[in-house]
């Protein structure tokens, strides 16, 4: 199911709006490891995890 109220004319435009969805997905699963690391670092001391 697309999170969108827009009207899906054709293929193109349905593959289109899935690639967006994955891009973003994407962009927002990098920034979610990104700051889990950040805080991982920031809480631990310099010790790295074997």
């Amino acid at each position: 199911m697309l999170l969108t109220t827009e009207v899906v004319a054709d293929e193109q435009m349905a593959a289109t709006i899935l690639r967006w969805y994955y891009y973003r997905w994407l962009i927002l699963s990098l920034i979610a490891y990104i700051l889990a690391h950040w805080a991982y670092l920031s809480t631990h001391s310099k010790d790295l995890p074997n």
